[in-house]
């Protein structure tokens, strides 16, 4: 099984499966340099394959009785850190990007401030003078 680029050509939505990992988005691939159908799962939450997207990885072969079914599973180009990225497409990368954007507004929103690292008060906390009252003892 070598690992290698597949373009594709043909993509049919199939019904959607839940297993012990999740639900998962099910495909039927046409791929160029490949004769007949691929099926390809992925979570929900990855954007769909379009045609002309390149994906990575390399097709398994299951036999039952007299059919044979084909799957596709993705691979990591490598490379990268901590073992490379599952992202196969332009379009994978730029929603991941996309995501990674919005948690880092989120976190850094005037409704959710960045927490700080020492345990120190703010600029804003510090000018403000003390009222000694407030000591409980």
């Amino acid at each position: 099984m070598t690992d290698k680029p597949y373009k594709i050509k043909v993509v049919q939505k199939r019904d959607p499966w839940t297993g012990k990992f999740g639900t998962f988005d099910s495909f039927a691939l046409q791929l160029e340099g490949f004769d007949g159908w691929v099926e390809k799962s992925q979570k929900q939450e990855t954007p769909d394959p379009q045609v002309g997207d390149e994906i990575f990885g390399h097709i398994e072969t299951t036999t039952r009785g007299e059919n044979t079914y084909y799957k596709f599973k993705s691979a990591s180009k490598g490379g990268g850190f901590g073992g490379g990225s599952n992202a196969q497409t332009e379009k994978d990368l730029q929603y991941i990007i996309m995501m990674l954007e919005e948690l880092t507004l989120r976190r850094e929103s005037p409704d959710n401030p960045t927490p700080r690292d020492d345990n120190l008060p703010s600029d804003d906390e510090a000018s403000k003078p003390f009222d000694l009252s407030e000591i409980p003892f």
